[in-house]
């Protein structure tokens, strides 16, 4: 029940911004529309895959390759290579 209810009070403010905002010309309608799809899109497959019996699975192994492709970048704009880093 509270999630429902924080589900609707989140939608009444989004619209409340999504008003004052179209109202002054201020959405960038072309990086809008695709964001809320692809939001709506992600939200509907998270929720799919958290429910699922090998939700912990996926969580874990997403946040190792994240975690790893951050790193990666980090090591990366630091400049040399990663076995600079290893020794």
């Amino acid at each position: 029940r509270a999630n429902h209810v924080k589900i609707v009070l989140r939608a009444a403010g989004c619209l409340v911004a999504l008003v004052v905002f179209a109202a002054r010309l201020q959405v960038a309608w072309g990086w809008a529309v695709p964001l809320s799809l692809a939001g709506m899109v992600g939200a509907l497959v998270g929720s799919k895959l958290a429910l699922g019996e090998q939700a912990s699975r996926w969580i874990y192994g997403s946040l190792i390759i994240v975690i790893g492709l951050e790193l990666l970048l980090i090591l990366t704009r630091q400049g040399g290579s990663l076995a600079d880093w290893a020794f």
